[in-house]
């Protein structure tokens, strides 16, 4: 999979994530940038039609 840091940026509202590097295909696929919007959702974007 690859190495997984929680990352914090500092503002007036403050931003937390996970930063995941990958270890395989790294080359190819150097990030992947998800972001979620309003609703009922989980941290890896998994909404509960596809669970």
């Amino acid at each position: 999979m690859g190495k997984e840091l929680l990352v914090t940026i500092k503002s007036v509202t403050p931003l937390q994530g996970t930063l995941t590097i990958p270890t395989y295909y790294a080359e190819i696929y150097p990030a992947i940038m998800m972001i979620s919007d309003a609703g009922k959702l989980d941290r890896d974007e998994m909404l509960d039609v596809y669970k």
